[in-house]
This record gives C-alpha cells, sequence and structure tokens, in this order.
C-alpha cells in the first residue's frame, strides 16, 4: 500500500484565498489643491497632510478617500505617498517589501492592519487666478529663501527649476511680465492684507503678526 502523505492544510496557509478581496485602486489620485495644503501662507492644513505619521509609524492616523482608509507616509511639495488600510478579511500584499511600507503591520485606534499597496495622491492643476495667489503668499510668508530678494529676482529663481508644472511657469511668466513687483516682502505682505488680493477659496490675508516660515517651497 502506498504511503500516504500528510495534504497541506490550504485554509490555514493562505487565508488570503478565502478571504474578500481588496478594492483595486489606481496608482494616482488626483485630488483639490486644499487637502495637500501644508498649512503655510495662509492656508489651512489639509487633510490628507495633516494626516502624515511615519514619525509615528507603526501607529498611524488616517485619512479618508471614497470611503476608504489611507495612511500618509510620505509627502513632497504637491503629492503624497500613501497606503490603505486592510482589515484581516481583505487580501492584500504578502510579506513586507523592502524600501517600501506596503504589507507592512500597522496600528490604527488600538486595531491591527496591514497596508496595502501604495497610491499616490496629487494635486490637480492649480487655475492661473489660484497660481498666482500662492505665488504671491510664498514669497510674503518665505523668510529662509526670500529674505533680501525682490520678488523678481524670487520668481527668475523658480523660473530656472528644471521641475516645475507648466501652471506654475505660466503663473511666474505673467507675473515677470508686470511692471509693478513689490521690492521687498513687507511690501507683499501690505498688498495681501487686501481682501480683492487673496481670491482663492479658503486662502486668506495673513495676520500682520504672522512669522516668516522657515520652511519654505522656494528653497
Amino acid at each position: 500500500m502506498a504511503k500516504v502523505t500528510n495534504r497541506p492544510n490550504l485554509s490555514a496557509d493562505m487565508p488570503e484565498l478565502f478571504t474578500e478581496p481588496a478594492l483595486l485602486l489606481p496608482d494616482r489620485i488626483v485630488v483639490e489643491p486644499s487637502r495637500l495644503a501644508s498649512g503655510l501662507w495662509g492656508e489651512p492644513e489639509g487633510d490628507i497632510s495633516g494626516a502624515y505619521c511615519a514619525n509615528t509609524f507603526p501607529k498611524v492616523k488616517v485619512f479618508h478617500f471614497e470611503g476608504r482608509m489611507f495612511v500618509n507616509l510620505g509627502a513632497s511639495r504637491d503629492n503624497v505617498t500613501a497606503y490603505p488600510l486592510l482589515s484581516s478579511n481583505q487580501v492584500g500584499p504578502g510579506a513586507a517589501k523592502s524600501h517600501s511600507y506596503e504589507g507592512m503591520e500597522v496600528t490604527y485606534q488600538g486595531r491591527k492592519y496591514r497596508l496595502g499597496s501604495e497610491v499616490v495622491f496629487v494635486t490637480r492643476d492649480r487655475t492661473l487666478e489660484e497660481a498666482l495667489n500662492l505665488l504671491r503668499h510664498q514669497y510674503a510668508l518665505c523668510g529662509q529663501f526670500a529674505s533680501g530678494k525682490t520678488y523678481r529676482e524670487a520668481l527668475e529663481y523658480l523660473l530656472e527649476r528644471h521641475q516645475i508644472p507648466q501652471w506654475e511657469k505660466s503663473a511666474i511668466e505673467m507675473e515677470l511680465a508686470s511692471p509693478d513687483l513689490p521690492q521687498t516682502q513687507a511690501e507683499m505682505l501690505a498688498r495681501l492684507q487686501k481682501p480683492a488680493n487673496h481670491p482663492i477659496a479658503g486662502l486668506g490675508p495673513p495676520p500682520p503678526s504672522e512669522q516668516l516660515s522657515l520652511d519654505c517651497l522656494f528653497g
């Protein structure tokens, strides 16, 4: 009689095969700029930016998109590297991958989750009006880079950068064509105190006492 070998318990070894599959997500999701706002230059901090938690990992904070929970584990100027939270009954990645948070276990509100595949959240292109207003706030409130420079000098520096989006380039070129550019940050700040000069929704005039930020996008 042939020897009978023990068969593996598939349901125990590979529980993912018998659970609810996680929803497929795109690699890139476009959101409103306000959700990724840094909280500088008179803009309220966005909910996605505010959920950054690489510094507390594996304890995490979350933000929501279309009913799903995501973790913000890396941010640059206009994009955030995020991962969806997977519950225990959702199929996701297997072992954790090197140089990635994918597959790692995290804790949110006392519960254990795993992280799904990486998703990059990016801002939509700003309108020309929004871009102009953002440039002016950055110059007025940016201490480290703009100190001692005219607005024109700051704009010319930005234009020399090789990786700026077209919407920003168009706004800079339009500003540089103006014959009436502020010479100092104080002059720009005074202009921004006027309500007509801050058309971005949610972006009001900075208070006169606000400190110049050393954390500046110009740098």
